[in-house]
């Protein structure tokens, strides 16, 4: 699988997987950490997708405009199940994922960043692993792309 970028979403989706590479390591979205709405302890892997794709050359991608409750990030703390049903606004269910697509399973979300690997946010901080393409029952896995939103 070959990183296909082209066109306006698709510069948000390869900003906010390089983004995503670069906080690998970071303890900055792990549970103890205090991000504004998302209190300490509590899981940031829905922060820090929502971080990653508002971190671009298009702000605002994911919510309406920064909100200072949540770290600046969005007007809504959307959380992971939300990302999961679909409910984020400018994303689209796909089959096939591609680098910078994002990957959820109801609990967690994180980035695709290979044919085989997700960077997310864990317990201890940010690492790139199997995690979107390990999980026995692949049913539970849906994967989104960035297409934009109509404003």
């Amino acid at each position: 699988m070959g990183q296909r970028f082209g066109g306006a979403a698709a510069l948000v989706r390869k900003s906010a997987l390089e983004w995503g590479r670069s906080q690998i390591g970071s303890e900055n979205y792990n549970y103890r950490a205090a991000l504004g709405k998302w209190k300490n302890p509590s899981w940031k892997c829905n922060a820090f997708v929502i971080r990653a794709f508002n971190h671009n050359v298009i702000p605002e991608t994911i919510g309406e405009k920064a909100n200072p409750e949540t770290w600046g990030l969005t007007s809504r703390a959307y959380l992971a199940r939300e990302f999961y049903n679909g409910e984020v606004p400018g994303f689209e269910l796909v089959d096939t994922p591609l680098p910078g697509d994002i990957c959820a399973d109801g609990s967690h979300v994180g980035i695709v960043s290979s044919r085989n690997t997700t960077i997310s946010a864990t317990e201890t901080g940010v690492v790139e692993n199997d995690w979107g393409f390990r999980l026995k029952d692949k049913k539970k896995i849906r994967f989104f792309r960035y297409k934009g939103t109509k404003k």
